[in-house]
């Protein structure tokens, strides 16, 4: 019984996890993982000193020989790559609509990216127009923003034409005409809620610290060499460093739930085979005990399903006992899911995701598949109780 109920109480565990895993497998990024490849440069120093004409003309130069290499589709720098989270957060002003309090002014992830970074990312655009060359420092300020941002301060209109400036309302900042709208990207971990997002054309922000992504027809990690000769061969005290694909980024941000998975996954089976086997010691202990009652019994007349049907009535009680406890403990673990928190990206987000502590799905069908089990293993001793000899049995002891 206690067996059942410790076994039951792992496979509740192991199906919200897996049923987490499911959810999260659903998700929709807004990009594409695979063939990404990402590093870290930084252009800090004497020879850049904040320079933005510098800073464009080695990006310029690093994008154009690195899109020249074999097995490169293409490459982009940005200020903040999906999944890892955003490095540069700022409060804003929509123009022509109300300015709320100070403490109410929204925020939003501000990311400056060159015009190739959609296309590198594969982010689908929705409307307008995405960044081109054309977009410099000495043209018009522009900007692009994501779904959400977009149906948040243009819920029935379209954002393409509308303005906003980053900072607070006193500020000097320039205005940014919307110029496109892109879908909604995972900035911060993959079930994390998606933030307000900005971009910003790249040659009109200067910014040190860049990701370079490049999107390769092959094995991204073949690359890395090559990729970093093209950036020394332009500057070669430059620093390359965190060098990952995407899709590890994006195996990171899940870790936590596929740990608990197979921890609890593995627990489960080992409990529910320990649990069978419990089932069926004592279920065929109890068959030799009761071998006389069995055998007089068939002797009387009894049929063959009878006396099955009396050794599975008791022993699907104990299993059926041994359920209700489980689910009592089950309930008690389920809330211990929903309330731990684990260091995924830069926050902390739930064990559990897109799943209910109770949910319906796994709190009915993992009792049914014990239940199953624990039938499985009473049906062997049952069967062998049905083939008592009635002689043989009289004769016992």
């Amino acid at each position: 019984m206690t067996e059942i109920a410790f076994a039951l109480v792992l496979l509740t565990g192991a199906g919200l996890m897996a049923r987490t895993m499911y959810k999260m497998a659903q998700v929709d990024p807004g990009f594409r993982s695979d063939h990404l490849l990402t590093m870290r440069v930084n252009l800090a120093g004497p020879k850049y000193d904040d320079d933005l004409v510098r800073m464009n003309s080695f990006e310029r130069e690093a994008i154009t020989r690195i899109k020249a290499l074999p097995g490169v589709k293409s490459a982009a720098f940005t200020g903040s790559l999906p999944i890892e989270g955003q490095e540069w957060g700022s409060v804003f002003v929509v123009e022509n609509q109300p300015v709320p309090e100070r403490s109410q002014i929204p925020a939003a992830a501000f990311n400056p990216s060159s015009p190739e970074y959609f296309q590198t990312m594969d982010i689908r655009l929705i409307e307008g127009r995405l960044f081109t060359d054309a977009d410099r420092d000495k043209t018009p300020t522009v900007a692009i923003i994501n779904e959400t941002m977009a149906r948040r301060f243009w819920p029935n209109e379209s954002p393409i034409g509308k303005r906003l400036k980053q900072g607070w309302p006193e500020w000097e900042t320039p205005w940014r005409e919307v110029v496109g709208v892109v879908a909604d990207v995972k900035l911060n971990g993959v079930i994390e809620k998606t933030p307000l997002h900005v971009y910003l054309p790249l040659a009109q922000v200067p910014s040190s610290g860049m990701y370079l992504a490049i999107r390769t027809e092959s094995d991204p990690t073949a690359m890395t060499t090559s990729v970093k000769a093209a950036l020394h061969s332009i500057d070669p005290d430059l620093p390359v460093y965190m060098v990952r694909t995407m899709d590890d980024m994006f195996n990171r941000s899940i870790l936590p739930q596929r740990a608990a998975t197979i921890l609890l996954t593995a627990f489960a089976l080992v409990a529910i085979l320990l649990a069978a086997l419990g089932i069926y010691g004592v279920i065929s202990w109890g068959v030799v005990q009761r071998t006389r009652e069995m055998g007089l019994r068939m002797a009387l007349g009894a049929l063959q399903r009878d006396v099955m049907w009396l050794v599975l009535r008791r022993s699907m009680l104990v299993v059926l006992v041994g359920v209700g406890l489980g689910l009592f403990g089950a309930f008690a673990l389920t809330r211990v899911l929903s309330s731990m928190l684990s260091e995924v990206g830069p926050g902390k987000t739930p064990l559990l995701f897109g799943v209910n502590a109770v949910d319906p799905v796994t709190f009915i069908v993992v009792p049914v598949l014990l239940s199953l089990v624990a039938l499985v293993a009473c049906l062997l001793p049952a069967r062998r109780a049905t083939k008592i000899d009635p002689l043989v049995a009289l004769r016992y002891e």
